[in-house]
């Protein structure tokens, strides 16, 4: 027997009834991998953030398992932590049980060159009446200019037919600056990338004043941030402190944040000796430090 469409399936989206059709077309499990790893590919930013996918790329799927390359050995280390999170987002984005598991390796990666963005379609905007572009003229303050006049009548005239679509409901407003956003959209694409300037500036200084933090939970309470956000400043904080120890022109405060960061533990729980020789693996001097978890640092080649 034949079953009706629902409204749900008549409103879905054309792209997800093309992603459908084509899963439904590629009947063999190699076909329907390629497929899955040109989606990853095509989302690959937005999985695993945009610093992080300078340093890695996928590049096979067999039995349910992602293969990464990854360009350094620490990278793969720090994409493995963030395994989880990762699986999670993949999980989103294809059908269940796609990808199961995901193996970081060494490997080459491709740097991709940023493409153009698209323009924005243009808005249909409604018409004024000729009463309410009088008003708007009439509101205008005086202009000598005569190049100048019309182009700000215009300006306010759309401004006025943004104000009629927002009145209507078709759009909305950016709750930081006020601009007009489709209605699909909760913030608009500046005041989004300043929030996040500010959100790895806190960050930043977060992990500066708590140098032995692990994870996301542990400053939630200050800058709300997902894991993949926090690897990525923590790993800048790290490498700075690092570089200014090994270069030798570490302040003793600087110094004294290096340890905390590379031991994970507040100053007052980390031993004199431990300290004296934390900053001697970092300066390249000690080729196995011991710390107090029994685990032998290993100096870079």
């Amino acid at each position: 027997m034949r079953m009706r469409k629902t409204l749900e399936d008549v409103e879905q989206p054309l792209a997800g009834h093309v992603d459908a059709t084509l899963r439904k077309i590629m009947y063999r499990s190699h076909q329907k991998d390629k497929y899955a790893l040109y989606k990853l590919h095509t989302h690959w930013t937005e999985i695993v953030g945009d610093i992080n996918a300078r340093h890695c790329q996928p590049a096979l799927i067999a039995r349910s398992r992602l293969f990464v390359n990854v360009d350094g050995a620490v990278w793969a280390s720090e994409l493995t932590m963030l395994k989880k999170e990762i699986l999670g987002r993949i999980a989103k984005l294809l059908p269940a049980k796609a990808v199961k598991d995901i193996h970081f390796h060494i490997g080459t990666v491709r740097r991709r060159t940023k493409q153009a963005a698209a323009p924005p379609p243009k808005r249909e905007l409604p018409p004024l009446t000729d009463a309410e572009k009088e008003r708007i003229r009439q509101s205008l303050p005086p202009i000598r200019n005569e190049d100048l006049r019309p182009r700000i009548f215009e300006a306010a005239c759309r401004q006025a037919q943004l104000e009629k679509m927002y009145q209507a409901g078709q759009l909305r407003k950016c709750p930081r600056c006020g601009a007009y956003l489709d209605s699909t959209a909760t913030v608009c694409p500046s005041c989004e990338r300043e929030y996040r300037v500010h959100q790895e500036r806190a960050l930043w200084q977060i992990i500066r004043r708590r140098p032995w933090v692990r994870r996301a939970e542990e400053v939630g309470a200050f800058v709300p941030c997902d894991e993949i956000t926090f690897r990525s400043v923590k790993k800048d904080v790290d490498n700075y402190f690092f570089e200014r120890v090994r270069n030798g022109v570490a302040t003793a405060e600087e110094k004294r944040i290096a340890v905390q960061l590379k031991c994970h533990r507040p100053l007052d729980l980390i031993s004199e000796q431990e300290q004296g020789d934390v900053l001697a693996y970092l300066k390249g001097k000690n080729k196995n430090v011991r710390t107090s978890g029994n685990r032998v640092l290993h100096p870079k080649q």
